[in-house]
């Protein structure tokens, strides 16, 4: 922990946003209180320069009030006091409409309620009930605005389930649900711009209309003959929407152990930030211009999926990489990985509770301890049984870090997820590449057949190999329902572990040196003349 001061600091961070956000309803403390105890310790910080260890502890409690504060913020922003009974608001989409049964569910940002325009806009998910004769609900997509009255509602979990549904919605900013009679809404007439409502936020804007060219980028994909499950995986893979993945083959990749391949994560980038770095490959000052086109390329493809969360988190993880790189620093560390965690929690600390923020911060985590330690105990030197294993080791160290809270959300562990790795993978590099040369052909049709082909088959190829290893025998363990006490008890246990190894290393390697320095003495003492 000493040679990570940013773990340190994140994990106070973190302590703070969990004492103050675990209660949705009520912060430990009022914002004020969080604000006079950081005052406060950050005063004894500085009155403790002369005493090393009392100031790293007050540094550490200035953070952890920190992280309370900011949090108590942040749920003072989301947890709404809403209206009673119906009300009239104006509201753009902020997602494409996904039929679920009677009803299209849709993300909704609301202006403004009354007619009053709201100084603060509101998030909230909506079940429009699907009208079956006129399907007006089809004309709505991202950016698309409309006049509605229903009843807001505060966000409440599924009976039965053990998904804190009311957290995941406050995470993601979600203030109220509704469900919406198709009588009572009405598409309003626009100029065509998602953003023709001014009062909106920049980066709302933004988005919307990032989105929005991503919805005609999604249709190129749509060439005829193409098989509607290949499109919705090649769709999620590259461009971030899973709207056409069915339920069945979403199972299938989730018993196999390769649902991470359906959202855009670290992979995802780390491939088109390779393949950017090998068609860029400059050294010396060059590499200061080049980093950067290659970052700003990283960012713009961020910004057209819609800046999700998870992107984000990638994206931001690769500018930290190609710092260390300008740097000449060790290219990725717990410290980086800290670094990054500590930007976004401080940016939106309730992404604390999102899942994925919590799988992909452990798996990396995983990777930065595990990995050198599973790939040095084989000693290997042929190119290709290197990178067999590398793959193994990278798979294994990420599983340990996420498999305990995979069990816990999910009740589900993948038996075959080496097996899935090896297969998604290559595939998943090949189909990003193919996305790339078919986007490069966009001005000559013509030559679009044959990246579009490839897309295809490759898709069709990991769909139907997943789909073969999600029916094996044993391919997955249900039912796993882990509590909280021992999810905790777990993931200590590998901590445990993990400092136990870590430190016979050092001993080990401590033995090692003292081993070397009296062999060079004997030698020095039998040929001193």
């Amino acid at each position: 922990m000493d040679t990570h001061p940013l773990l340190r600091i994140a994990l106070a961070l973190i302590v703070g946003i969990l004492l103050a956000t675990t209660d949705l309803q009520s912060s430990l403390l009022p914002l004020q209180g969080w604000i006079g105890a950081a005052a406060g310790f950050l005063l004894l910080t500085l009155c403790c320069r002369r005493w090393p260890r009392l100031q790293s502890i007050g540094i550490l409690l200035t953070t952890v009030c920190m992280g309370g504060g900011l949090g108590t913020r942040q749920l003072q922003q989301t947890v709404r006091h809403l209206p009673a009974g119906n009300i009239s608001y104006r509201a753009v989409c902020l997602s494409e409409p996904q039929a679920k049964g009677k009803v299209a569910r849709i993300d909704l940002l609301v202006t403004a309620v009354d007619g009053r325009q709201l100084q603060q806009p509101m998030k909230i998910k909506a079940a429009l009930l699907r009208d079956t004769v006129d399907n007006r609900w089809l004309s709505l997509h991202t950016g698309s605005w409309l006049q509605a009255t229903s009843l807001l509602q505060p966000p409440t979990n599924y009976p039965g389930s053990r998904f804190n549904y009311v957290r995941y919605l406050y995470s993601h900013g979600f203030a109220a649900q509704t469900f919406i009679y198709y009588k009572d809404w009405t598409a309003l007439q626009t100029d065509g711009s998602p953003a023709a409502d001014f009062h909106l936020p920049v980066l709302t804007r933004l988005r919307l209309h990032a989105l929005t060219l991503r919805r005609q980028l999604l249709a190129s994909y749509r060439l005829p003959g193409n098989d509607e499950q290949a499109y919705g995986v090649v769709a999620a893979m590259t461009l971030g929407d899973k709207s056409s993945v069915s339920q069945s083959l979403t199972d299938d990749y989730s018993i196999a152990g390769g649902s991470h391949i359906l959202a855009l994560s670290g992979l995802h980038l780390g491939i088109i930030y390779g393949l950017l770095t090998m068609l860029l490959n400059f050294r010396g000052r060059l590499r200061w211009l080049t980093q950067p086109l290659i970052l700003l390329a990283v960012w713009s493809f961020v910004t057209l999926v819609g800046l999700p969360a998870s992107a984000i988190r990638s994206a931001l993880l690769i500018t930290l990489y190609s710092i260390c790189l300008l740097a000449r620093r060790k290219k990725i560390s717990v410290n980086a990985l800290a670094l990054a965690a500590i930007i976004m929690l401080t940016v939106q600390p309730l992404e604390l509770w999102d899942v994925g923020f919590q799988l992909s911060f452990l798996a990396v985590l995983a990777i930065l301890v595990f990995y050198p330690t599973f790939f040095h105990l084989l000693t290997l030197s042929h190119p290709v049984s290197r990178w067999i294993w590398g793959m193994a080791c990278v798979s294994l160290a990420a599983q340990l870090g996420t498999a305990p809270l995979v069990a816990y959300y999910f009740g589900r562990f993948s038996c075959y997820f080496l097996l899935t790795n090896f297969i998604v993978i290559p595939l998943a590099t090949f189909i990003l590449y193919s996305a790339v040369l078919f986007f490069l052909c966009s001005p000559l049709p013509f030559l679009q057949q044959l990246p579009a082909t490839l897309l295809t088959v490759l898709s069709q190829l990991m769909n139907d190999f997943l789909g073969r290893i999600a029916r094996l025998p044993g391919a997955s363990i249900e039912g796993l329902q882990p509590s909280v006490l021992q999810l905790s008890l777990l993931y200590l246990l590998i901590a445990s572990v993990s400092v136990i190894v870590y430190t016979l290393q050092k001993v080990s390697r401590l033995h090692k040196l003292d081993a070397f320095h009296h062999e060079e003495e004997r030698r020095i003492t039998e040929y001193d003349p």
